[in-house]
């Protein structure tokens, strides 16, 4: 079966190399983890050949000067040198110059026209319906037949999808490897086709994405994380200000949306919200604001020894001088980098923050912005397991390449 998907991808990389690229760039996240390919990874394998394709049309593809150059070098770096240190990961190598950084460099510039940008949101919702989707066939039926199919070609298992948080409330995956991550991308998606909707609705909004973005709110709520939740408040401020763009029988439908919303899951986010104010006084169960206070300073504390590189590609819960009942739980970005990548890894992560918002695009800065602050908050609250910078940076990048309209619609840079 693994093969019979490279194959449909090859394919569409070799009848079209810039759409083929855009075609699997959402799917990465469902090869991307565990999905083996003979001795290796599925993903390294298309990945490698991706980047090994464009090195050889590079002079026809790059067209226009790579905003993050910089910053991407330096991530690429410290990527590389995680992988090296204290021993050699072959697997991390690969992942860190060809999935991440090489995948990202290709993708941006072959999202090069409104053609490909509107294959690239096709892919996304056929995606985000199978994702969601599937999050939404296990729970009503506790069937999670994408997440067990994923499963069979890959021998770990994550067994805190077992728990109950909120009541009664069972918590869904889908195929991710974690609850949060389901939902970190439920909400990725969900924002993308919103911000279609509101801000680039004649060009690119198609009626298909109304379901996806219906499942894709079901996955938020039934992933049972308030990362999602905080993440999603962020991103929609901007589009507060797009509403009198919108015809009053779309904004009844908005309103209508809203209100059916609050009356289904008002009771939940509430309940949400109250467990990050008054942790103590919630059902929900998880990692509060005072915790990842104390998570920070004994993750500094670990690090003093090894601040300059961290202690590498090592399995940081496995460490037998660290005290596991502490850092169970210590899944933001900054902890995590910080006792792998040490400073270095710091820098690293937050100079290509501050080189994106250096290079904001001509137009819907705001748009922009938001996405990036929501997107930093949920990354500062919880590391992600199965996903990695490539999902905000694809999203950056269309979002990039949207606002400096005549690069997209022209197909000239």
């Amino acid at each position: 079966m693994q093969y019979l998907f490279l194959l449909i991808f090859l394919y569409f990389l070799l009848k079209d190399f810039r759409k083929g690229v855009v075609i699997y760039a959402p799917f990465k996240f469902f090869f991307y983890e565990g999905f083996k390919l003979g001795p290796t990874s599925f993903d390294i394998v298309l990945s490698c050949v991706v980047c090994a394709i464009f090195l050889a049309k590079r002079r026809k593809i790059i067209t226009e000067k790579f905003p993050w150059k910089m910053s991407f070098l330096i991530l690429l770096i410290s990527g590389v040198i995680f992988s090296f240190y204290p021993s050699l990961y072959i697997g991390e190598l690969l992942r860190q110059v060809f999935c991440i950084y090489g995948y990202g460099y290709v993708f941006f510039y072959c999202l090069s026209d409104k053609s490909t940008v509107n294959t690239f949101l096709k892919s996304c919702t056929l995606f985000a319906i199978l994702l969601a989707g599937n999050g939404f066939f296990q729970l009503i039926t506790d069937q999670n037949l994408l997440g067990n199919f994923h499963d069979s070609f890959y021998n770990a298992e994550f067994k805190d999808n077992d728990l109950v948080r909120f009541g009664n409330f069972s918590r869904v995956r889908s195929f991710c490897s974690h609850s949060i991550s389901y939902g970190v991308e439920c909400v990725v998606f969900f924002i993308t086709f919103l911000y279609m909707y509101f801000v680039y609705k004649k060009e690119y909004f198609a009626k298909y994405m109304y379901y996806a973005m219906f499942f894709c709110v079901i996955g938020i709520i039934t992933s049972g994380s308030r990362t999602p939740l905080l993440g999603t408040a962020i991103m929609v401020l901007p589009l507060i200000t797009k509403m009198r763009r919108i015809s009053g029988k779309q904004k009844l439908i908005v309103i209508l949306a809203i209100i059916c919303f609050c009356m289904l899951f008002g009771s939940y986010v509430i309940e949400m919200i109250n467990s990050i104010i008054n942790p103590d006084k919630t059902s929900v169960e998880g990692s509060n604001t005072t915790g990842r206070l104390e998570q920070f300073a004994y993750s500094i504390y670990l690090v003093q020894n090894n601040w300059l590189l961290g202690y590498g590609n090592v399995n940081i819960m496995d460490m037998k001088n660290f005290d596991y009942g502490i850092l169970y739980g210590a899944e933001s970005i900054w902890m995590v980098t910080l006792l792998q990548k040490g400073i270095i890894g710091i820098i690293a992560y937050a100079y290509f923050y501050v080189n994106v918002f250096k290079h904001l695009p001509l137009n819907n800065k705001v748009i922009f912005v938001f996405f990036i602050l929501g997107w930093l908050l949920i990354d500062s609250a919880t590391s992600l397991m199965g996903i990695n910078m490539f999902l905000p940076i694809m999203i950056i990048s269309l979002l990039y390449k949207l606002g400096n309209r005549k690069c997209i619609e022209y197909g000239q840079h």
